[in-house]
């Protein structure tokens, strides 16, 4: 064994034989010393980014599982059946000072049991994604999983998980947003033409663009579409934005009277009362990060998706880029449809697989203090069950 192992480090030094002496022999393990580390780092990173490309790829494709579910759901599954009091989460109620009978009914609707026939549709949505995600598991902070931590001093501390899905579902509307008497005569464009600045009460400079665009007119779950509560201080502040189904943002359902009937272009009216939660959260472990310009910070559960958010993504700027002409940016907008559509979000906390020691370090280097990993990954597909009928059918 020892003449083999003479017979590599011979090889190693890669000098002739006749050349070589007795105190070159010590090159190659220096060599091999100082490279062996980075060679071990090089390998142990390989392996930690295909267990996360792994895991991204995993999520991601349960999302889409559980938006696909969404688009069949009809009848006592419809969202139009959801009950709403079971939408805000027990966390969130509890922050609000709400006890009692409906805290008990949120969690209870927060679960896969077979018997209880997956409670209505955003439940049944979440059941689905759960069971899609073997073997990988959402670490709920309900069952006592907790996520082990260095702080800044060296010591271990234990966290919750981050953990948490979210569901919401939009109503977009495709409008015009010009004076109506530019359109008349064309029934499809008149149909969805609405001028916004001259009927809207209040400022409304470049809330709407001008021209054609698609605008969200109702998100659901009805109870919790908005954020609208701000921290400083510890002192919580309601700050106006505008509701999801006021989109003529005057407070008011507003409709026009056709061969005497009213026919509402909005569902309901304003909600003024504060509001903590966008969209339904399953484990409600995963709070937005947002500060607004005067340094408070949003105190709010569930989706990152603002309603401008849905709409920038909606209205296609990759499809329609600035710098096509006008005429034909415009023809192209007026193709845009009116549709439902299920946002489905997860937020997962990214373990990892050989906990190298040199890796929670490294990890640290590029920004994240807290030494943790959060995979964050959504999907959308069309519902029809929450598809707009907007006619405007302007006079």
């Amino acid at each position: 064994m020892s003449q083999f192992l003479r017979s590599i480090l011979r090889i190693l030094d890669g000098s002739p034989r006749s050349l070589q002496v007795r105190r070159q022999s010590g090159q190659s393990l220096l060599e091999m010393a100082l490279v062996t580390p980075l060679l071990i780092i090089m390998i142990v990173g390989m392996v930690e980014i295909g267990w996360y490309a792994n895991n991204y790829l995993t999520l991601l494709e349960v999302t889409r599982v559980g938006a696909r579910t969404g688009t069949v759901l009809v009848g006592e599954l419809s969202p139009q059946n959801w009950d709403e009091t079971a939408t805000l989460h027990p966390d969130v109620l509890a922050h609000m000072g709400i006890t009692g009978d409906q805290v008990d009914r949120a969690r209870n609707f927060r679960n896969c049991d077979l018997r209880n026939q997956f409670s209505g549709f955003y439940n049944f949505v979440a059941c689905i994604m759960l069971d899609s995600l073997e073997p990988l598991i959402l670490k709920d902070k309900a069952d006592g999983r907790l996520n082990r931590i260095v702080d800044e001093d060296g010591a271990e501390v234990f966290v919750p998980h981050l953990d948490d899905i979210a569901i919401s579902l939009f109503s977009l509307q495709a409008v015009n947003n010009d004076d109506p008497s530019l359109w008349a005569g064309d029934p499809v464009i008149f149909s969805r033409t609405y001028d916004f600045e001259a009927n809207v009460h209040g400022d409304t400079d470049g809330l709407y663009p001008d021209g054609p665009s698609v605008i969200v007119v109702g998100r659901y779950p009805r109870t919790a579409n908005e954020c609208n509560m701000w921290q400083a201080g510890g002192v919580e502040t309601q700050v106006d934005e505008r509701q999801p189904f006021d989109y003529i943002v005057n407070g008011v359902v507003d409709g026009l009277v056709l061969d005497g009937v009213l026919r509402e272009w909005e569902l309901e009216e304003e909600d003024t009362t504060p509001e903590y939660q966008r969209g339904f959260v399953w484990t409600g472990q995963h709070r937005v990060v947002e500060t607004d310009e005067l340094g408070r910070e949003l105190v709010c559960w569930g989706s990152n998706f603002t309603l401008e958010d849905v709409e920038v993504m909606m209205n296609t700027p990759g499809f329609i880029p600035d710098s096509l002409p006008e005429s034909e940016s415009i023809e192209r907008r007026l193709q845009l449809p009116s549709q439902g559509v299920i946002l489905v979000e997860m937020f997962w906390d990214h373990d990892l697989l050989l906990n190298f020691p040199f890796f929670p370090t490294i990890i640290q280097m590029f920004g994240d203090d807290t030494q943790e990993i959060t995979i964050s990954v959504w999907a959308a597909f069309p519902l029809p069950s929450v598809e707009p009928n907007v006619v405007f059918d302007l006079p």
